[in-house]
């Protein structure tokens, strides 16, 4: 699958789920694109590549235990306010 930059999370949860990509492969795609625009667009203040794969590996972890992983995930996402 191409790596796109506009999925929303419900197509990202569709990739997931069928072993399309990987959040860990998302991140990094990203990462490159800030890497790439952010000194023309210096859109920034700070980039935590670090804590992103992290979370990223984590989110991998959970969807190796099967289904119902990814609503945990997302579930607590959107409790602590990290999805609108």
């Amino acid at each position: 699958m191409e790596l796109p930059t506009r999925l929303g999370i419900a197509q990202l949860e569709r990739a997931y789920s069928s072993s399309q990509v990987s959040p860990v492969e998302i991140v990094r795609h990203t990462l490159r694109r800030i890497g790439r625009l952010d000194p023309i667009l210096n859109s920034y203040l700070s980039v935590t590549a670090d804590r992103a794969l992290e979370q990223a590996r984590h989110a991998e972890s959970v969807q190796s235990q099967g289904p119902g992983g990814w609503s945990e995930v997302l579930d607590s996402a959107m409790l602590a306010g990290k999805l609108q």
